[in-house]
C-alpha cells in the first residue's frame, strides 16, 4: 500500500500527487500539515482549525492562522481588511498636516502679494492703450488747473490810451540804463499831456500837445539822433527835484552826449541846432544835470 493512501479506503492526502506540477506553488508538507486520526482510526472532526466545542467556548479565542498556513477544506479563514486601523490614522494625520501645509503657503502667497504689489499684466506689443474718459464709459474729468499762457497785448480802443502806454514802455525800458550821478545831458523836450507851447506846433496843428504829440516828438527826435548818441525818454520825477506841472509830471526827452560838463553839453546843442539861437535854442536844446532823486 501507498503512503498516499489511508487504509480502508481512507482520503487521498497527498495534494502534490493530485495537483502534479503545480505542486512547486504549494508550501512543503510536514507532518503537522496532515490532520490527525482519532484513536479508532478515523480522522478528527470536520469542525475548523481554532475554532472551539461547545465545550471550550470559555476558553480563550483562538487566533486565524497566518498568511501562507495551509488549512483542510471547509475551514474558514478570516480576511484581513488591507488597512488597520492603525494606518487609518496615521494616513488620515499626514492628509491633515498636507492641507495646513498647503493653507499656510497660501496665506504667505497672499502676504507676499500684498507687500509687494500685483504685478501688472503683460501689455501689446504696441503698448497700453488709452481709451478717452468718455470712450471708456467714464466720467470727463474737471480740470484741476488753469493752462498758463502769455499774457496778451493790451488792445486800446482810445489812440491817446495807447500812446500813453507806449510812453511808459519806452521810459520802463531806458531808466535802468540811465546814470544819475550829476552829470550834464541835453534835454530835448519837456511835455505834459494837455500842455501849451506856443513855440511849437504839435502834430495835431495846434500848440496844444496830447499823448500821441508828445510820442511822436519823442520818436522823431530819437530816430534823429539815436544813431550818434543815446536818446532815452524819463518823467521828471525820476530824477533831481522830482519836477511836476500842474500837479503832473512830465515827460522828458534827453540826449546823453559824450562829456559830463555843462559846456560840452551846450557845444553839442549848437552843432545840431546850427540855425538856432538864443532863447530858440535853449528851448528847443539845453543842458540839465541827472541828479539823484531828491537832490537840487
Amino acid at each position: 500500500m501507498s503512503n498516499d493512501q489511508q487504509p480502508d479506503g481512507g482520503i487521498i492526502w497527498n495534494v502534490r500527487a493530485l495537483v502534479g506540477d503545480l505542486a512547486d506553488e504549494l508550501p512543503p508538507e510536514s507532518s503537522t500539515d496532515r490532520p490527525q486520526e482519532s484513536p479508532a482510526g478515523r480522522p478528527q472532526s470536520s469542525r475548523p482549525v481554532g475554532v472551539p466545542a461547545a465545550s471550550d467556548a470559555t476558553g480563550p479565542t483562538p487566533q486565524p492562522p497566518v498568511r501562507g498556513e495551509w488549512v483542510s477544506t471547509g475551514q474558514v479563514v478570516p480576511q484581513s481588511s488591507g488597512i488597520s486601523m492603525g494606518k487609518a490614522v496615521v494616513a488620515a494625520g499626514v492628509t491633515l498636516l498636507v492641507m495646513v501645509v498647503a493653507l499656510v503657503v497660501a496665506v504667505g502667497s497672499t502676504d507676499d502679494d500684498t507687500s509687494t504689489g500685483t504685478p501688472y499684466p503683460d501689455f501689446p506689443a504696441g503698448g497700453p492703450q488709452y481709451l478717452p474718459p468718455e470712450d471708456a464709459g467714464l466720467p470727463t474729468p474737471e480740470p484741476s488747473f488753469i493752462p498758463t499762457t502769455e499774457p496778451a497785448e493790451p488792445t486800446f480802443d482810445d489812440p491817446e490810451d495807447l500812446a500813453l502806454a507806449q510812453l511808459h514802455q519806452f521810459r520802463q525800458q531806458d531808466l535802468p540804463t540811465v546814470s544819475l550821478a550829476g552829470q550834464y545831458v541835453a534835454q530835448l523836450a519837456s511835455k505834459t499831456v494837455g500842455i501849451v507851447d506856443r513855440n511849437q506846433v504839435a502834430a495835431n496843428g495846434s500848440h496844444t500837445f496830447y499823448a500821441e504829440d508828445i510820442l511822436a516828438e519823442h520818436l522823431d527826435l530819437r530816430n534823429r539822433f539815436d544813431g550818434e548818441t543815446q536818446v532815452v525818454l524819463l518823467l521828471s520825477t525820476d530824477y533831481g527835484r522830482q519836477q511836476l506841472y500842474e500837479g503832473e509830471p512830465l515827460w522828458i526827452t534827453l540826449a546823453l552826449p559824450p562829456g559830463s560838463s555843462k559846456e560840452a553839453v551846450a557845444r553839442w546843442c549848437a552843432n545840431q541846432f546850427p540855425q538856432l539861437t538864443g532863447t530858440d535854442l535853449d528851448n528847443q536844446c539845453v543842458p540839465r544835470r541827472l541828479n539823484p532823486v531828491g537832490s537840487s
